[in-house]
């Protein structure tokens, strides 16, 4: 019974994880508002877009937010934690070479790599 049960949970998570969908900038936006309504409750300003990292195929991989004095990096797929990474401190300036933003960059990757093998 426990070998049904867990194979059962298995695939409803399966079928869960298959139907990721991309989040849009302004769904993107939203979440990295009520995100730091949370971290820095006093006054907030708006999420203003500041960067999109795009996929080789043009799709989204990621969303970046200045909020205030600080910004937030939101994922653009819905499977995965929406916050990748934040901070209150420190405007987030578009990266002129990739170097900056290796990290993200390796995070990006072996998300849509998740996402190519599910489709």
């Amino acid at each position: 019974m426990k070998k049904l049960t867990s194979l059962l949970i298995m695939f409803v998570i399966g079928i869960s994880l298959a139907n990721a969908t991309t989040v849009n900038a302004i769904a993107a936006k939203k979440i990295a508002e009520d995100f730091f309504k949370q971290v820095l409750p006093q006054d907030l300003s708006v999420a203003t877009l500041t960067y999109i990292e795009l996929s080789a195929n043009g799709e989204p991989v990621y969303y970046v937010f200045n909020v205030n004095e600080g910004h937030v990096v939101v994922a653009a797929a819905d499977d995965v934690l929406p916050i990748i990474s934040y901070s209150t401190e420190g405007k987030f300036i578009a990266p002129t070479t990739k170097a900056i933003v290796v990290t993200i960059d390796k995070w990006a990757a072996n998300s849509w790599a998740t996402q190519s093998s599910k489709g």
